[in-house]
């Protein structure tokens, strides 16, 4: 039998991978609604149909390279908990590194459109598969051990998730990303000091 012809599972990786690196390209610098599926395409050199085919639409594309960054997120999450030294200090490590993670100019755009791009749902989906999830393992240690007693993990880790996403959302309006992240950490750990008892 003939062998067939056709894409291949690196090709279509390597399709998929350049599709992304372009559009987050597009996603961070105009945010998604000025984002041109066009402009995508043609800075690709492939077919308008490959796009579709890997993604759907601007919707799914956008929605890809989101689940890429908030992997991303969580990479250096389990990174900064896993070199901190005990419980509570990879706690605040984690969510630190979320906020240091927003002060990316490729990411911040993109986690502010996030909200109005993708419904509350499908952000969660990708969320409790990525930095969610790393974040509510170092919180339920932390309850285990008897931080924030008389709370329970879904409602305080949602509130905490809150907490860092609207912190990271304003970075975006800062004229000093820097001093803004320096700031909002200084207080997010005074906060979180005052309620872990």
């Amino acid at each position: 039998m003939a062998k067939k012809h056709g894409p291949n599972k690196e090709n279509l990786e390597a399709t998929r991978r350049a599709f992304l690196a372009i559009a987050r390209k597009e996603f961070s610098e105009v945010g998604y609604y000025k984002a041109s599926t066009a402009k995508i395409v043609a800075e690709s050199g492939m077919a308008r149909g490959s796009l579709y085919y890997h993604f759907g639409d601007k919707k799914g594309l956008f929605r890809a390279v989101y689940e890429e960054i908030a992997y991303e997120s969580q990479k250096a999450v389990k990174s900064r908990i896993v070199n901190s030294g005990n419980t509570w200090d990879g706690l605040m490590a984690g969510c630190l590194s979320c906020l240091d993670f927003c002060t990316s100019q490729d990411s911040r755009r993109i986690i502010v459109d996030v909200y109005t791009a993708l419904s509350y749902k499908e952000r969660m989906e990708i969320l409790k598969r990525t930095v969610l999830h790393d974040l509510q393992q170092q919180l339920k240690a932390a309850l285990a051990q008897g931080y924030f007693k008389g709370h329970d993990l879904e409602p305080l880790s949602i509130i905490l998730l809150g907490f860092l996403s609207e912190a990271g959302r304003s970075f975006e309006l800062s004229d000093d990303v820097l001093k803004a992240r320096e700031d909002i950490g200084r207080n997010f750990v005074m906060l979180m000091e005052k309620a872990r008892a």
